[in-house]
């Protein structure tokens, strides 16, 4: 499960952390304040009439847009750890191919005659 954490995906998790919580807070508040709930000692504000529809319009809209702007976020995290993840592997695999390479550069070597032991006097 460590492997897998690099730095980046870390920073995209707590990212991902920081804007739910943030959704949380402001959905909670609202509807805090669409239905007038309050702590022990009462509702802070007077709660909006029951029957004023663009203060309600308001809070949906608000509610809305909280909601589009979350799943957005988290959509292109997504879609960007899938690029890391993709990206990784490229490189992983080119390490790999080079590291293939640089052996058989090793074996050519090896295997040429050595010019200064051929061209001793």
């Amino acid at each position: 499960m460590i492997r897998w954490l690099t730095k980046s995906r870390l920073r995209t998790a707590l990212a991902i952390l920081f804007f739910v919580a943030v959704f949380l807070i402001s959905f909670l508040s609202m509807l805090q304040w669409l239905f007038g709930l309050g702590g022990p000692a009462g509702p802070a504000v007077p709660a909006a009439p029951v029957g004023a529809p663009v203060g309600g319009l308001t809070a949906a809209i608000a509610v809305f847009g909280s909601v589009i702007g979350t799943v957005g976020t988290i959509s292109t995290v997504v879609l960007a750890w899938r690029a890391d993840r993709g990206t990784a592997k490229e490189a992983e695999l080119k390490l790999v191919q080079l590291q293939q390479q640089i052996k058989e550069l090793e074996l050519k070597l090896k295997a040429q005659p050595d010019d200064s032991r051929t061209n001793a006097p």
